[in-house]
């Protein structure tokens, strides 16, 4: 098995120096979240950082990059996020629709080593397939008000080949000094970190934003009211997360 992953990590080296090797154009992605679980004092951090190569010529992009999830708390007894490190190959279309939800296709696969012990019997390292549908948008009417919106929809290996719909709709007006409250209702058909129940929460909050050329910061502060997965612990309590984006 160990031979198995070492060359599948040696063909993941090679597949991504043959996207980057003839001297198309190419740009990085960084995305990092950081969530503080107040009840259990307990900070997840989800990151993701993409090279893309673009062409004007092609509505295709591919990438390669790397995931990175982590956590203080996760142990044999209770799992608060699947911690793991996962470095992926992918292909994207570029996007496309209206202001208010931009889409995009992608399909992409995933070498994951899971870097922490589970209640459950999920394997340590294996390998993730994983292609549908991603989508963003954000739309300002009747200043100061706002609705911003994400879904994705997917299918995949990792978690017992099934379609999974993750999505969050904001209703919001913007304050001063970047400050902006909203309403949040939070939809996931299936829980990844638990491998089980659907969650529909309901997460009011503040946030404060501040936007630069190449990306945005932002730290909010959250209440989950939830409608599912009651008995689960990491979820009934205040949450304050950190959201850094950057593009270059």
């Amino acid at each position: 098995m160990k031979t198995f992953f070492k060359k599948l990590g040696t063909l993941y080296f090679l597949l991504s120096v043959s996207v980057f090797a003839y001297g198309a154009e190419f740009s990085t992605e960084l995305y990092s979240q950081t969530v503080y679980l107040h009840r259990f004092k307990n900070p997840i951090t989800q990151n993701r950082l993409n090279v893309v190569r673009s062409s004007q010529d092609s509505h295709f992009e591919p990438y390669a990059g790397l995931w990175w999830d982590h956590d203080k708390k996760t142990n044999g007894e209770e799992a608060f996020t699947d911690a793991q490190i996962a470095p992926y190959l992918g292909v994207r279309s570029k996007t496309w629709g209206p202001d208010f939800l931009t889409s995009r296709i992608f399909s992409e696969g995933r070498f994951v080593h899971r870097t922490k012990a589970f209640p459950d019997d999920r394997a340590r390292s294996t390998y993730e397939l994983r292609g549908g549908l991603i989508g963003y948008g954000l739309k300002d009417f009747m200043n100061p008000l706002f609705i911003e919106n994400y879904y994705a929809f997917f299918y995949t290996r990792l978690y017992e080949n099934r379609f999974i719909f993750q999505g969050w709709l904001r209703q919001g007006v913007r304050l001063k000094w970047d400050f902006d409250f909203f309403n949040e209702i939070f939809f996931d058909t299936f829980d990844q970190t638990r491998g089980a129940d659907a969650t529909l929460d309901l997460r009011p909050g503040l946030r404060y934003q501040k936007r630069f050329a190449s990306g945005s910061v932002q730290l909010l502060h959250q209440r989950l009211y939830h409608f599912s997965n009651l008995d689960f612990s990491g979820r009934n309590e205040s949450r304050t997360t950190l959201v850094l984006g950057w593009y270059w």
